[in-house]
């Protein structure tokens, strides 16, 4: 796939001659000849010549638009301009694939200039009316003063930028292109809120892209308020598709289904498409729009299980424990709810071990009652689940279902487990009694417990035994009222068995409440053994230790602050084993020879390449050719996204071609991918343990939708996190594009930039 040295010079050495040539044709192409091509065309253009004329030209650029360099586009669009020199999308296709944007800018004003020849000047277009809009010069004419219009924008000529929507709203007030929503970005983006409001005022359409808009506007002007919010839902009522797109939750489907639902997804993907990158703007619109309609965790977040085929071959090579049996069931339970719980409770799949007196799953399930075959997919990747090594395909699964046991006998009796139908789970039953009696005590207040101090007191004391407690978030996200959250788990276990006498989930903030409560459950109903009292609680937080010690103390019990609570990390441990998805994608913290510097600088060059906006100063998907010795990789091609579509972020790839492919969405291309991916996301798209670490050691984060995920991508989609080399290379391409893309002077510079792992030099060029 990567091309040898010689390979790569002898491209470079006939890219360069290319380019020479490439030169000397453009250098002919100005304001003057076009003018005098186009008198010259007009003279031998028949009646009806015309027409066919832009046909031909519309063709070939039709063609030269699926190349993404400009040398390959620039011989087909020469013949375009020589058949037809006034079809001014010739000179957008150039722009779209400009090395620069001085260039880019230079074609927009060729079609521009094109167009207003052919009609004798400028100040004919004004009487063209509508009809000229709707034909293909006509259009063309308004994507190049579009075009123009951005151009300017990201080379920081905002003024002129603004003016050239003005103008086109002006000659085309109907607004074809919806120019008024690209001016309203600018407008956001400058501060000049009054001037949008009154270009939204001019065009009411009650249309989704003029509410959503709207509720843009109100967020800028006003945050997370409640007229910002009535507008947002308001917009979201006229078409719910819209706010999926935005947060990256949905794609386009690949079919059209019922026309009218195919209509509502065209709508708003387009409106999402045309102004991500305006939302984006606005830090913490995204988060806002998400938390005020209620959007809880995308489907896309979650890791694509592995095949029943795959599950079942690799427990069938786990060691068999002999009589070992478990049991399985699901059932709807309160476990967990809040007290103001409303309506049906929610199902929960209890897998345990009764020989070991172990709960091994209880998870929170959908709305609906779940299938067979989820279930068993969940069994087997329990079983899958070895870390320690131990034997964890046990003789028999019981289950009191009978649709269970007729559904699962035949893929269980292939790997050698026994599917057993009972009428009762006694141990199920067992632990969900246990857990129910905690949950109930859990969830008194403290006025509560005072009141059955008498209780507690009246406890037997062990002296010898020392309880741990802690309050922890769990490596995990639920949806809590729309609202993505990570719930904490308040555990007490006594050491060193490391049995856990009770535990706590909640959603609120943790605080020594919460720890109190649970310790009373533990006192009162713990999960195993007789009601009793230990004789000291070890707790890692001073602050905890003291609202407890006013408590405990007159109890008998002693209450001590320690460094470590090694027991209890253990258990959390295995809670954190336990929750993780299976085929998830590792830590970078854990990634071998990647140290917290690595990922620290990272995260700070990451936040810097997000507040720059860098796609602001690009106004298409142009590649950057990247050079740097220092890795073993030296030349790369990136490009930035943002621009328009639904990511912001950097790629880069070995392989040119397999860019290209990609961005052309090249059959099969998604096979042969290989590269490294940046993408900006919400804190549930990291993994838990860099969440973590970015939280204890301050590592910068733009936005709430600005949390960097880097990927490495092989052939076959299979992705992995980058190794540290990889890690260091990003860091220093995200600290050295935007400053490459800010200097309009240059199309090619090198520059030292600061690394976690030193000053790195690269060379950064437009690729032709």
């Amino acid at each position: 796939m990567a091309k040898s040295a010689d390979g790569a010079g002898r491209s470079r050495k006939k890219s360069r001659k290319t380019m020479s040539d490439l030169s000397k044709d453009l250098s002919m192409v100005d304001a003057r000849w076009l003018e005098q091509r186009i008198r010259e065309a007009g003279q031998q253009f028949a009646p009806g010549d015309r027409e066919s004329a832009v046909k031909a030209a519309q063709d070939l650029v039709s063609e030269a638009s699926r190349h993404l360099q400009f040398d390959q586009r620039w011989p087909l669009v020469r013949q375009a301009i020589e058949i037809c020199p006034e079809f001014a999308e010739s000179f957008v296709c150039l722009a779209e694939a400009a090395p620069t944007s001085q260039d880019a800018e230079k074609f927009y004003r060729l079609g521009i200039t094109a167009v207003e020849a052919a009609l004798g000047g400028p100040d004919q277009l004004a009487r063209c009316g509508s009809v000229f809009w709707n034909k293909p010069n006509g259009l063309s004419y308004l994507r190049a003063r579009y075009g123009l219009a951005q151009t300017l924008w990201a080379i920081g000529q905002q003024d002129r930028a603004i003016q050239e929507c003005h103008e086109l709203l002006e000659l085309n007030p109907e607004d074809y292109l919806e120019f008024r929503y690209l001016l309203g970005g600018f407008y956001g983006q400058t501060g000049q809120y009054d001037r949008w409001q009154q270009l939204l005022d001019r065009y009411t359409d009650d249309s989704v892209d003029w509410w959503f808009s709207r509720a843009l506007l109100a967020f800028y002007r006003h945050g997370d308020a409640s007229e910002s919010c009535q507008v947002l839902q308001r917009a979201h009522a006229i078409n719910p598709l819209v706010a999926a797109y935005l947060l990256g939750d949905r794609s386009m489907p690949d079919d059209q289904g019922d026309l009218e639902a195919w209509m509502q997804d065209t709508d708003a993907f387009a409106y999402a498409d045309e102004s991500s990158s305006f939302w984006r703007s606005a830090p913490g619109a995204l988060a806002w729009m998400r938390r005020t309609l209620r959007i809880g965790l995308p489907d896309s977040r979650r890791v694509a299980r592995p095949s029943m085929q795959r599950l079942v071959d690799t427990v069938a090579e786990l060691p068999q424990a002999e009589e070992m049996v478990w049991q399985v069931d699901f059932r709807r339970t309160q476990i967990g709810c809040p007290p103001d719980w409303e309506g049906p409770p929610p199902w929960a799949l209890i897998i345990t071990c009764p020989q070991q007196n172990d709960l091994l799953v209880l998870d929170t399930l959908d709305d609906e009652r779940p299938a067979a075959k989820d279930v068993l997919i969940r069994l087997l990747e329990t079983m899958a689940k070895s870390g320690d090594g131990d034997p964890q395909r046990p003789e028999m699964i019981q289950v009191r279902r009978k649709q269970l046991a007729k559904s699962w006998s035949p893929k269980l009796d292939m790997i050698g487990i026994e599917c057993e139908w009972v009428e009762e789970l006694d141990h199920v039953d067992h632990v969900m009694k246990g857990l129910q009696q905690v949950a109930r005590v859990c969830s008194q207040t403290l006025q509560d417990l005072d009141e059955s101090i008498d209780q507690i007191a009246d406890l037997t004391i062990e002296p010898g035994e020392v309880w741990q407690a802690d309050i922890r978030r769990l490596a995990t996200w639920v949806t809590e009222d729309g609202v993505p959250r990570r719930p904490s788990a308040a555990l007490v276990t006594s050491s060193p068995e490391n049995y856990i006498l009770a535990q706590h989930v909640c959603l609120e903030e943790p605080s020594p409440e919460v720890m109190i409560r649970t310790i009373a459950a533990a006192m009162l109903t713990p999960t195993t053994g007789a009601p009793h009292l230990p004789g000291a609680i070890e707790v890692c937080c001073d602050q905890t230790c003291q609202a407890l010690r006013a408590r405990l103390e007159p109890l008998g019990v002693e209450c001590r602050s320690v460094p470590v609570l090694e027991h209890l990390d253990f258990v959390y441990s295995e809670l954190e084993q336990g929750l993780s998805t299976p085929g998830g994608m590792a830590a970078l913290i854990d990634v071998p020879g990647v140290t917290l510097g690595h990922v620290a600088g990272f995260f700070d060059a990451a936040a810097q390449f997000y507040r720059c906006q860098p796609w602001r100063l690009t106004p298409h998907d142009r590649p950057l050719r990247i050079h740097c010795n220092r890795f073993r990789n030296n030349t790369w091609y990136a490009v930035v996204l943002g621009q328009s579509g639904l990511t912001c972020g950097l790629i880069m790839y070995e392989d040119l071609a397999l860019l290209e492919a990609m961005l052309y969405d090249a059959e099969e291309a998604d096979r042969h991918q290989s590269g490294i991916s940046v993408m900006f996301g919400e804190a549930f798209d990291l993994a838990i343990r860099d969440l973590d670490a970015a939280e204890k050691h301050g590592w910068p984060v733009a936005s709430e939708e600005a949390y960097p995920l880097i990927l490495r991508i092989n052939p076959g989609m299979s992705m992995r996190p980058p190794l540290h080399w990889e890690l260091e290379l990003t860091e220093a391409c995200l600290r050295a594009i935007p400053a490459f893309l800010r200097d309009t002077t240059k199309d090619e510079t090198v520059q030292t930039v600061p690394t976690a792992a030193g000053n790195v030099e690269v060379s950064l060029a437009w690729q032709r």
